[in-house]
């Protein structure tokens, strides 16, 4: 069955320009630029590597033409994320702002992804799925298995339509889920490579995060038991960023200082040797929507070595209860582990903040993530 973008519109995307914007000239917004673009202050920037192949079962359409607006002035990077039901009937009038909620009678039941790309560049991207915070497989429709990750590229000034089901151990009749669907472009360079497309002036990730709640009979509370990690220190918020994890593992520069500093870019580490990082989460965190200021109550941090979800401090992820403090605008700092792989090589180790895991947010937007951090595993 084909899947027609007419009857699906993408009217909850997230458009998250990520990149700066350059002015190139007269080009063609539905092919990958080839051409060199100056960074700001010198240099060259280097397109991304060949695209791969896509499943034939997917369809591309072209993004509408106030869209394209930004490819026109040059957008080097941008990219608009929604996950939806495959048949969304909802209309903006009618029914007002959607929740986030997906009703499922089953697991057969479809889901679809969309991903814009706003961007001059064609670009690889590597899809996830978590359900309450832990890895799943997902079939891909065209696919002919069920598998932790998808690879697919978008060319420039357009749109991927991703059906898919996902599965997970025996849902219950009557609960709720925290659906997240991660994406993250260019997964085949390293923070390493300066000239990396999401490492262009923007140090940050080139992708997006959404939440859906994933819903069966009549519902439920979403389940995650309790918190299983305390911060080391808390302080005041005095403008740190929603999420960063770097090297400075000192309690008193986190009291000294109004900022967490910058991670550094690779860290060289031998095959199976325990990784020590610091871990930083502004409990207050600003949303893309202009009323969009969200107090965490408590919080989940997810980490994910070379595209993989990896244990930190031993646990599937970090759950944190940020409600018993002083603070109204509270900064938590801790340490966190992970362990190396075994085999030489590079690997981008990056986490993800949510906030109030198992509340349903009254507004949609994208989660944060840290800064992409290079591991060069040696001998």
């Amino acid at each position: 069955m084909r899947l027609e973008s007419k009857n699906i519109p993408f009217i909850f995307a997230f458009i998250v320009l990520t990149m700066p914007v350059f002015f190139l000239g007269a080009c063609s917004s539905a092919d990958v630029v080839d051409e060199f673009v100056p960074q700001m202050g010198g240099g060259e920037f280097v397109p991304t590597t060949e695209l791969i192949q896509n499943n034939p079962s997917l369809i591309f359409p072209p993004l509408p033409d106030d869209t394209m607006a930004y490819i026109h002035e040059g957008a080097v990077g941008g990219h608009g994320l929604d996950v939806r039901p495959l048949y969304f009937n909802w209309d903006w009038e009618r029914d007002g702002e959607w929740d986030g909620v997906i009703q499922l009678e089953s697991l057969e039941e479809e889901l679809l992804v969309a991903l814009e790309n706003i961007s001059v560049y064609g670009h690889n991207f590597v899809m996830k799925v978590f359900v309450n915070y832990e890895t799943v497989p997902f079939l891909v429709r065209g696919e002919e298995e069920f598998k932790e990750s998808f690879m697919f590229s978008i060319a420039s000034g357009y749109e991927a339509m991703i059906p898919f089901v996902i599965d997970f151990n025996s849902p219950q009749e009557d609960a709720t889920y925290q659906l997240t669907v991660a994406i993250f472009g260019d997964p085949e360079r390293h923070m390493i490579e300066g000239d990396a497309h999401w490492n262009f002036e923007y140090s940050n990730e080139f992708g997006a995060i959404v939440e859906r709640h994933l819903t069966f009979g009549s519902g439920g509370d979403v389940a995650l038991g309790d918190a299983n990690t305390e911060p080391i220190a808390s302080r005041e918020n005095q403008g740190f960023v929603a999420i960063n994890i770097n090297t400075d593992l000192n309690v008193d520069d986190f009291y000294a200082t109004g900022h967490a500093y910058p991670p550094v870019r690779t860290l060289q580490v031998h095959a199976g040797e325990e990784i020590k990082f610091a871990w930083f989460v502004n409990t207050v965190i600003v949303t893309t929507f202009e009323e969009g200021v969200l107090t965490a109550d408590n919080y989940v941090v997810v980490g994910l070595l070379d595209w993989e979800q990896i244990p930190l401090n031993g646990k599937p992820y970090l759950f944190v209860d940020a409600t018993d403090d002083e603070f109204e605008r509270r900064v938590d700092f801790g340490h966190l582990t992970i362990t190396a792989p075994d085999e030489v090589g590079l690997y981008d180790f990056v986490a993800f903040l949510a906030p109030n895991p198992t509340q349903l947010c009254e507004f949609l937007f994208p989660l944060e993530t840290s800064i992409r951090i290079t591991i060069e595993v040696v001998e």
